[in-house]
């Protein structure tokens, strides 16, 4: 008699019960092993009448080892008095009829086949009267069997059955192979192996009744209706009809009642524990395997509160992104399965949940304590060197770094955090370089090319005006397609096609999504300040945050680029987008005339180089690279060099230094073709011919 500790109460195992769990054990491998050892011998054999011939055979390989097994059972308990023949003879009397009374069957659909059934009939009686019966009884699969053979039937099962068989076997020699006789063949096998492990059965139902009669070790096995019982208790608790107090000392009766049903142990380690171990002892020793249970259901709880609580981390493309943003939900789910290891008394490698949540919080660490690159040993310092940086890109804003005032301005300003003020300086500097608009282009290809390797850009196709790929070769075609106007300057853009005609373009102004095909054209424009941010969502899927409206959707068109490049390419898009929207709002609106003036006036402004007069001061640029004031001819309106003495577009007298002068200026004017001086009033050049208007 055992006793175990289970959730607290004392669960006490019969020696009636042990001794039918001693038994099951003893012989379970043997009656499993029937199945493959009958296959095997099955297999084997040709034909109906083979099969017959042989059957002794089959008895001794399956069973055999059983009726060994009985004997040495009983010699372990002290009984020495029994030997396999003794033990057939006394305790198995006619367990082999099932087995034959199929062969009979079989053997019976073969004589029909083959229209001989007196000599078939003949051969049965001789068969029969061969075999030895004794009246007897025991226990079988399902309750009971017809009766238990003398020792006389192994026998005949081995030796008479050899014989005779050779009779069948030579009269079925002379029949001709049919279909019919290959059916009976195939059919009679699943009966007869079914048969045969009924044997088997009945073989440890005469070991239980042995050990009873010869050795007083009494077997208590679980009955049809304990087992209903049992399986009653288990639903209606799964279904919450026994009150809270009953419930425990319920599903402890269903164990006492069928301590061989698993899901009895799994309902009582899920509800109450296994504090001293004792409720998986009791299930390895009845055979339950609750310690295999335990793993599968562990593992199981641990992926559904993870599921549950980070379902965000598992659907998203960009995992890192994600475990940032659950990081709380992640330390969620582990608190909740490190309590539930605490509670069921186990370790948490059996969840591998729990390392995974670790991983991820590490990661998660990592990542808040990094700022622009660089680790910080912890949070607090990370937090403060973010909120420093959010200042400086407010105190920035709007600024002309360009203007060494402003610039020395931005310089001297001190923050919070000894980390930022130590980089500062030299953020300044970099920021200065960044928002220098003459170097827009190699700012942006630089920063392309410091985050993204070769390959990457290969494969997106990227180009960066002037700097990298081949845009200028389809720069007209694609200002035709998207209609873009003269002025608006292409900075960087991804081919989605070879040829050019399909692609993702960030100017000055817009990012522009254009294509065009034989039967489809695509051009969608978004205003570059409303841009917020490109985020890669899938393969080869990639969002565009629009200020103000929903998100646009695009594909790159890319190939052989993992997840992780794509992750990074659509992160350095974004930053891009923000160095052309950094420029200081005047640059930004002059940045055409910036990078393709040719000459500076003296006020600062860049001339363009079809542009001989400065649009903002209104002087004129002249052939030497001198700018000169200029006045307006009062007779036509036309722009001209002060100090001049005639307008160079009508000829008028500019410069009158007397009244003679003011009449004569009044009287005369100047061809505008070869300043020859003419009266008023004169249509045409006295000199050139020139019409004058």
């Amino acid at each position: 008699m055992t006793k175990y500790d289970i959730a607290g109460n004392a669960v006490q195992i019969p020696t009636e019960v042990e001794n039918e769990r001693y038994v099951r054990q003893s012989i379970a491998n043997l009656i499993g092993d029937i199945g493959g050892t009958f296959d095997a011998w099955y297999s084997s054999q040709s034909d109906c009448a083979s099969v017959n011939r042989n059957a002794g055979t089959v008895l001794e390989k399956a069973i055999g080892p059983l009726v060994r097994k009985a004997v040495k059972m009983l010699s372990d308990q002290g009984v020495y008095s029994i030997d396999e023949k003794i033990f057939i003879s006394k305790y198995l009397n006619g367990f082999t009829d099932e087995f034959y009374d199929v062969l009979d069957d079989m053997m019976d659909r073969i004589s029909d086949i083959d229209d001989q059934l007196e000599e078939e009939q003949r051969y049965r009686q001789v068969r029969k009267a061969s075999r030895g019966r004794v009246v007897g009884g025991g226990f079988g699969l399902g309750g009971a069997l017809k009766g238990m053979a003398t020792a006389g039937v192994m026998n005949a099962a081995t030796g008479m059955a050899h014989s005779l068989g050779n009779a069948v076997g030579n009269m079925g020699s002379s029949i001709s192979a049919g279909a019919n006789k290959t059916a009976v063949y195939k059919n009679a096998k699943a009966p007869l192996r079914e048969a045969l492990i009924n044997c088997g059965y009945s073989v440890g139902n005469a070991i239980r009744n042995a050990l009873e009669h010869e050795a007083n070790v009494k077997c208590k096995y679980v009955t049809a209706t304990e087992s209903a019982q049992a399986e009653a208790i288990l639903q209606n608790y799964a279904q919450g009809r026994i009150p809270e107090p009953q419930r425990k000392n319920q599903m402890l009766q269903a164990l006492m009642l069928n301590p061989y049903n698993t899901e009895i142990y799994e309902a009582i380690w899920n509800d109450f524990g296994d504090g001293n171990g004792d409720l998986r002892k009791m299930s390895l020793y009845f055979g339950c395997g609750l310690e295999q249970r335990i793993q599968v259901m562990a593992c199981k709880y641990g992926d559904d509160v993870f599921n549950a609580d980070c379902g965000e981390y598992l659907s998203a493309f960009n995992k890192t992104g994600a475990i940032v943003r659950n990081e709380a939900n992640i330390r969620d789910s582990l608190k909740k399965m490190e309590q539930y290891c605490q509670e069921h008394d186990i370790e948490e490698n059996l969840i591998p949940k729990i390392s995974l949540c670790k991983e991820l919080l590490q990661t998660a660490d990592l990542e808040n304590r990094t700022v622009e690159g660089v680790l910080y040993s912890t949070r607090e310092i990370a937090n403060s060197v973010k909120s420093d940086y959010l200042k400086f890109y407010n105190n920035i804003q709007g600024k002309d770094l360009t203007d060494n005032e402003q610039y020395q301005e931005i310089c001297d300003k001190t923050y919070d955090s000894e980390e930022f003020n130590a980089i500062c300086r030299s953020l300044c500097e970099n920021e200065r370089l960044l928002r220098t608009p003459e170097r827009i282009r190699d700012n942006l290809w630089s920063i392309f090319t410091d985050r993204l390797d070769e390959a990457t850009l290969t494969n997106f196709r990227l180009n960066v005006v002037e700097r990298f790929g081949i845009f200028e070769q389809h720069e007209v075609m694609v200002r035709t397609i998207t209609q873009m106007p003269a002025e608006e300057i292409p900075l960087f853009v991804i081919e989605r096609s070879n040829n050019g005609k399909s692609g993702v373009m960030v100017t000055d102004r817009n990012l522009r999504i254009y294509s065009k095909g034989l039967l489809f054209s695509e051009n969608q424009i978004f205003d570059i300040r409303k841009i917020k941010g490109i985020e890669c969502v899938g393969r080869d899927k990639f969002m565009i945050i629009i200020d103000g409206a929903d998100s646009v959707n695009v594909s790159f068109k890319v190939r052989n680029v993992t997840d992780e490049k794509q992750i990074i390419f659509a992160d350095t898009f974004e930053r891009a987008i923000q160095i052309v929207n950094n420029l200081y709002p005047l640059h930004l609106q002059n940045l055409y005339r910036i990078l393709y003036s040719v000459v500076t006036c003296t006020c600062g402004t860049r001339l363009l180089p079809n542009e001989k007069v400065c649009p903002t001061c209104q002087k004129m640029l002249k052939r030497n690279g001198e700018f000169v004031e200029t006045e307006y001819c009062p007779n036509c309106g036309s722009l001209l060099q002060k100090g001049k003495k005639f307008c160079s577009n009508c000829g008028f007298h500019l410069i009158v230094s007397s009244e003679n002068d003011l009449n004569v200026a009044a009287l005369i004017m100047q061809c505008p073709n070869c300043g020859n001086s003419i009266n008023a009033g004169k249509k045409f050049c006295t000199r050139c011919g020139t019409k004058i208007q």
